[in-house]
């Protein structure tokens, strides 16, 4: 919305070009080119952060099904001559996982630690005010 916005501005604004070039105009150019870095700026971290979770879950299908196809193998290769210990030591290491490249719920909870940081800071603020109404007086 914000690039249609931009482009309808950009076009609406050429046809009322001034004749002499005033300092308004080449204020309100500025600010315009200015918006437009930052629309592109915020679509490009946009496009990087989505191409990061594709990779991520993308590399992540890859593992599970390279684990498959070593566990057709294994079963393929030792099938009934391994016992439950084996299978299971040999299976114990898969990278299979419930976590999500879309979904982060770290991002979501609160930092205890800034909080207190916060109440601290609030702490000492509230004890030197009083010593600074006590030295005007």
């Amino acid at each position: 919305m914000g690039l249609c916005f931009f482009t309808y501005v950009t076009v609406s604004v050429i046809d009322i070009l001034p004749n002499p070039v005033t300092w308004e105009f080449i204020t309100f150019s500025t600010f315009k080119g200015l918006i437009a870095v930052v629309l592109f700026a915020a679509l490009a971290k946009y496009a990087l952060l989505f191409s990061n979770s594709y990779m991520r879950e993308a590399l992540k299908n890859a593992d599970r099904r390279h684990a498959i196809n070593f566990g057709k193998f294994y079963l393929e290769s030792y099938g009934s001559a391994a016992d439950w210990t084996q299978v299971k030591e040999a299976f114990e290491h898969w990278n299979i996982t419930g976590t999500n490249a879309f979904y982060k719920p770290e991002e979501n909870q609160l930092d205890i630690t800034a909080l207190e940081k916060v109440a601290t800071v609030i702490e000492k603020i509230s004890k030197t005010i009083p010593n600074l109404n006590k030295d005007k007086n």
